[in-house]
């Protein structure tokens, strides 16, 4: 067994291969990188290694070879809770070759108790870092600047730990999928400068991979690029991307031809830079919004678009417009929900150069304090477009001219739904309670609750089924419930 401690180093040279029966154990006192133990070099270690000190830091550098340091054996860091694996480059070969690669591959699981890995980069500026992960690992957080990770087994990130990081000037930080999947928990990467570069992608022949978001309720914004054929043109190697939970923003160009999935959580393609697709025909990827899923931003999305039963389409930014140089399929079930700003004289807009099969639920809300105006006309949609939607909600109109939504993509506000107190008309006839109110005060919701005589009024209102809708209804007499209370209210 051999055991490093802080400001101690085990190193690899000329392809050694340590044996499986031999045990390295790196014990660390202090949390400064450069500072711990590491394992470097050239070769394979193949026996266990065992990581301790919580909340500390280790790390393992690569060499300048293509062999690199492998590490084939078990790591077992749970007597290291909370501490940050590190990986680099060698600081005793701070002067070695610029411009150079450095190779590490993990051929087994690395597991940390709420641990941080990081692609370490604080005193060497000019070197690649790849990193080929073989098994699944786990750790909580990762931190990332630049250099290349091969993921060579699905999941092989944690499916939970956010990525987070910011690509310098100059630099490009690539994750490689190599035709398997991965699920990330967060994703957070900007770029410093044009210079910068970011992708996620996959190069294996003839392989989908697919790349799903599952995020937590803060928001990814991720400034890189995804694409098919990565570092292997013609390929035939095709990304997929599903978002299933959580808000990701894409505020740059996602060339990818596999399927765009919003099956939960919200997707949201971030203008003026952020699309999928491009204008020269590249990566034309369908998108489809379904479950709980929603799709909206200000950005250009060049395939077809499809809003399933359950998904949201919500095109804009409080508000803004989304342009799918496509069709866009709007099916029954779904709901296209639209944001108007009266006090600027905004509203959300979905532009669609297919045309727009409507279809479902159009929900229309002002997002302001200023009112609507009788007669005021918004446009909501390109012109050119078929179908028409099952329901219109738009709380505070009472009536609007909906004619023109096909054609125009135009929607005109008649008459507005008047807030002044109002008293119900009731009468009975041949068994039936009729009850209406003034025609200016649809769009209020009939709440009524039954309880036994003893009881009387109580909290448990309950809205009449469609009543919204209308200024009347025909509501049953039923001798046996013992006391009945109506009222109107609004919203």
């Amino acid at each position: 067994m051999l055991a490093t401690t802080n400001n101690s180093e085990v190193g690899l040279a000329n392809g050694v291969v340590i044996p499986a029966n031999c045990a390295l154990v790196m014990a660390s006192a202090t949390p400064y990188e450069f500072q711990v133990p590491y394992l470097s070099g050239e070769g394979t270690w193949s026996g266990p290694i065992t990581l301790k000190g919580a909340g500390n830091d280790f790390g393992f550098v690569g060499a300048f070879t293509g062999s690199g340091l492998n590490i084939t054996g078990p790591i077992d860091a749970t007597g290291a809770p909370g501490a940050t694996v590190f990986f680099g480059r060698d600081q005793a070969n701070y002067f070695g070759p610029s411009s150079s690669t450095v190779y590490i591959t993990l051929e087994t699981p690395l597991s940390i108790v709420d641990g941080t890995v990081e692609l370490d980069y604080q005193y060497f500026a000019d070197e690649q870092l790849q990193l080929t992960l073989k098994a699944q690992n786990h750790w909580t957080n990762m931190l990332v600047d630049r250099g290349t990770i091969y993921i060579r087994t699905n999941n092989a990130l944690p499916p939970n730990a956010p990525i987070t990081g910011e690509v310098p000037t100059g630099k490009s930080l690539y994750f490689e999928l190599g035709g398997f999947n991965q699920t990330v928990g967060g994703l957070n990467i900007s770029l410093e400068d044009g210079s910068s570069s970011c992708v996620i992608g996959t190069g294996y022949p003839n392989q989908t991979s697919v790349l799903t978001f599952a995020g937590n309720n803060s928001p990814s914004t991720f400034g890189g690029s995804i694409q098919d054929n990565f570092l292997n043109p013609g390929a035939n190697a095709i990304m997929s991307l599903t978002v299933a939970s959580g808000t990701l923003n894409l505020n740059n160009i996602c060339e990818y031809t596999g399927p765009t999935l919003v099956s939960g959580g919200r997707l949201n393609i971030v203008g003026p830079q952020g699309s999928l697709g491009d204008s020269f025909g590249g990566g034309l990827t369908p998108v489809t919004v379904s479950g709980t899923g929603s799709l909206g931003g200000t950005g250009t999305i060049y395939g077809p678009v499809t809003n399933a039963p359950g998904g949201t389409l919500s095109p804009g930014n409080s508000p803004g417009t989304l342009s799918v140089n496509n069709t866009v399929t709007l099916q029954s079930g779904s709901t296209c929900w639209m944001e108007v700003n009266n006090a600027s004289s905004t509203n959300d807009m979905l532009v669609a150069s297919g045309g727009i099969n409507f279809g479902g639920t159009l929900v229309i809300t002002n997002i302001s304090p200023v009112g609507y105006t009788n007669g005021q006309i918004i446009q909501l949609f390109s012109p050119g477009n078929s179908g028409a939607f099952s329901s219109i909600v738009m709380p505070e109109v009472g009536s609007y001219d909906a004619t023109n939504l096909a054609s125009a993509g135009t929607i005109q506000v008649l008459s507005m739904v008047s807030l002044a107190p109002v008293t119900i008309t009731s009468l009975v006839s041949g068994g039936s309670l009729n009850l209406s109110w003034p025609l200016d005060h649809t769009g209020w919701r009939l709440e009524f609750q039954t309880n036994t005589l003893s009881a009387g009024l109580g909290t448990n209102w309950f809205t009449w089924p469609g009543s919204t809708a209308t200024n009347a209804l025909s509501i049953p007499v039923k001798p046996a419930n013992g006391s009945v209370f109506l009222r109107l209210a609004y919203p």
